[in-house]
């Protein structure tokens, strides 16, 4: 059962102007995301320190047994290792930054400054303030395995084999 049906199947402009508002507006009243979260006590950071070493050590276990599968002949599965391997070093780079966090505290900001401004004053602080834009390894990561699995699917929807470029399955 269709809910929305319409003679030429496409929204009526009325609709289609609408659905372009919706990203404007969100966007127009964002705030701050506030994404770095404090961890309460030791238990919390030690936690989550450990949660990086978990994932850390799971997407390089993935990333060899691509490899040591002869999964990596087709570029999907290429696209998948390199975003885990991505992701390894994502945590490398965010455990630094959380242990660096925790031995020296936050950074310090000029009195009277926005909140999104800090003082580097120390190479110490500096290499903080880098580390902190761990998103230059996530992003990318999410990115490549987004589109190893885009390419995963299609060839399954093409009527290949998913798990395309393994000899055993046979070659798309």
């Amino acid at each position: 059962m269709r809910i929305f049906s319409f003679e030429n199947g496409s929204l009526p402009s009325r609709l289609r102007a609408a659905a372009a508002a919706v990203p404007f507006l969100v966007l127009s009243t964002a705030g701050p995301a506030w994404a770095v979260q404090v961890h309460g006590a030791p238990e919390g950071l030690v936690a989550h320190l450990l949660a990086h070493v978990f994932f850390a050590a799971a997407m390089l276990v993935f990333a060899l047994r691509i490899r040591a599968l002869g999964l990596d002949t087709a570029s999907a599965w290429r696209h998948v290792r390199a975003g885990a391997l991505f992701f390894v070093a994502w945590n490398a780079w965010a455990f630094a930054s959380h242990v660096l966090d925790a031995a020296a505290g936050p950074l310090p900001r000029p009195p009277g400054a926005p909140w999104d401004r800090v003082l580097l004053e120390s190479l110490s602080d500096f290499a903080r303030y880098v580390l902190k834009n761990d998103h230059i390894l996530a992003v990318p990561a999410m990115a490549w395995i987004y589109l190893g699995l885009r390419d995963l699917a299609r060839a399954d929807g093409a009527g290949t084999s998913s798990r395309a470029g393994d000899p055993e399955a046979g070659a798309p």
